[in-house]
C-alpha cells in the first residue's frame, strides 16, 4: 500500500472530507466561523439578520402610565375610571390607551399589573380611599385606606395583582373613589416634583 499525497490544497482536502470549512478562520468578522469563547458561550455579534425571534423582551408587554396634573376634582364618594392617565413612560406595542385608561395587552398570559391614587381633601376632611383593578368592566380586585381616628388631609392608596389575560379581548383599567366627612370634593393629586402619586403599571410574567 502506499500513501498518495495530492500535490495541490483542493484535493488533499477532498481526500480528507474536509469541504470548505478549512478555508475559514475562526472570528466574527464578515466570513468567519464563529467559535465559542472559553466559557462555551457565543461572542457579542450583529443578530439583525436573525428571523423567527420576538423583538421584545420575555416580559412584554410593558407599560406603564401616570396623571402628570396637578390636581383633579372628585365628588366624594363617586367612583370614577382613571381616564385621565395621560403620559406613559413605556407603552410597547400601544397597549395602553391615554384616551380611556384602558390596558388591552396583545400576548396571552399572566400579567403583574399595579396602581396608585392619591387623594387630597383639605382640612382634616379626608375620611376614606378606594382603588379597584377592573377586568373587562367589571371589579377584579380593590384595596382601601380608610381614617379610623381623627380625618387627615390627604393619603394613598396602592393595588397590585396578578391577572390572566388572554391576549385578544381581555382588558384592565383602574377606577377610584374618594370620601369626605363633610361631603365636599376631594382632589386626585398626579404628581409633586420630583414623586408621581398617580400611576399604573404592569407587565408579562415570563412563566
Amino acid at each position: 500500500m502506499s500513501l498518495v499525497i495530492p500535490n495541490n490544497a483542493a484535493d488533499f482536502k477532498t481526500n480528507l472530507g474536509l469541504g470548505n470549512v478549512a478555508d475559514l478562520d475562526a472570528g466574527t468578522s464578515a466570513g468567519n466561523v464563529v467559535q465559542l469563547d472559553g466559557s462555551g458561550a457565543l461572542p457579542a455579534v450583529d443578530g439583525s439578520n436573525l428571523t423567527g425571534l420576538s423583538s421584545a423582551g420575555a416580559n412584554s408587554p410593558v407599560f406603564f402610565a401616570r396623571y402628570t396634573g396637578g390636581s383633579r376634582s372628585l365628588t366624594s364618594t363617586a367612583v370614577y375610571d382613571l381616564d385621565w392617565l395621560d403620559t406613559t413612560d413605556i407603552n410597547q406595542d400601544s397597549c395602553f390607551n391615554t384616551s380611556t385608561g384602558v390596558f388591552t395587552p396583545n400576548v396571552a398570559g399572566k400579567y403583574m399589573v399595579f396602581g396608585q391614587v392619591h387623594m387630597d381633601c383639605g382640612g382634616s376632611n379626608f375620611v376614606s380611599a378606594y382603588i379597584y383593578l377592573r377586568k373587562n368592566g367589571g371589579n377584579f380586585a380593590y384595596a382601601d385606606n380608610v381614617e379610623n381616628l381623627a380625618n387627615g388631609n390627604e393619603n394613598s392608596v396602592y393595588i397590585s395583582a396578578i391577572v390572566d389575560m388572554n391576549g385578544t379581548t381581555d382588558y384592565l383599567n383602574l377606577a377610584c373613589l374618594v370620601a369626605t366627612n363633610n361631603g365636599a370634593n376631594g382632589n386626585n393629586i398626579g404628581s409633586r416634583s420630583p414623586f408621581y402619586y398617580t400611576y399604573f403599571g404592569g407587565f408579562r410574567l415570563n412563566v
